[in-house]
C-alpha cells in the first residue's frame, strides 16, 4: 500500500470539497467512470449542499480530510489499475469492473462525514500527520474487502453456514 500513497501532497483548499454558505446550487464537479469496465464517462450525481459550519462541512473541510483526499486522488490510477484487481478463471489479475476509485472515494466521503446509525469511517485526527491513521484504516478496510469481494469482482460477500455457501445481501 505504501507505493500507492507515496509522493508529495498536492495543495487543496477546503473550497474544493465544501462550498461557501452562499452557494445555493453546488454540484459535484467532473465526470466519473461508469464502474462497469467501459470508458464511457457518466456525470456524478449532484450532492446536497454542505454548509462549512455544519458537522459534515467541518469534517470535509478539516486538514485531515483534505490531506487524505489529496493523497488518494494522487494515487487514483494506481488504485484502479493496480489495487482494485480481480482474478479471472484463467488466473489472470485484471482491473475490476465493479470496484472503481471514483465510487470508493464517494463512499468514503459519505461514510466518514455522515456514516450510518451514528457510526463513521475513521479518517484520522486533526493533528500533525493525523491523516496517516486514516490511510492505515483504509488499507485495513481494503485488505478485508479484497479477501471478501474485490478478488471475485463481486458485490456481496459469501457466507458459509452449516457447510453451505449462501450469498449475503
Amino acid at each position: 500500500m505504501e507505493a500507492f500513497f507515496a509522493g508529495a501532497i498536492p495543495q487543496v483548499s477546503a473550497s474544493t470539497s465544501v462550498p461557501s454558505e452562499s452557494d445555493e446550487s453546488w454540484e459535484a464537479d467532473g465526470l466519473s467512470d461508469s464502474g462497469f469496465g467501459s470508458s464511457v464517462e457518466t456525470p456524478k450525481p449532484t450532492r446536497q449542499l454542505v454548509l462549512p459550519s455544519s458537522e459534515v462541512g467541518m469534517i470535509m473541510g478539516s486538514s485531515t480530510f483534505i490531506e487524505l483526499e489529496s493523497i488518494l486522488d494522487a494515487s487514483k490510477d494506481a488504485i484502479d489499475n493496480d489495487l482494485f484487481l480481480y482474478q479471472t478463471p484463467d488466473y489472470q489479475w485484471i482491473p475490476s469492473s465493479v470496484y472503481r476509485y471514483a465510487d470508493f472515494l464517494e463512499s468514503l466521503i459519505i461514510m466518514s462525514a455522515e456514516g450510518v446509525s451514528g457510526k463513521r469511517f475513521y479518517i484520522g485526527e486533526d493533528v500533525e500527520n493525523g491523516h496517516v491513521y486514516g490511510l492505515v484504516n483504509i488499507a485495513a478496510f481494503l485488505a478485508q474487502s479484497m479477501k471478501e469481494t474485490i478478488q471475485y469482482d463481486a458485490c456481496d460477500e459469501n457466507s458459509v453456514s452449516q457447510g453451505q455457501i449462501q450469498v449475503c445481501h
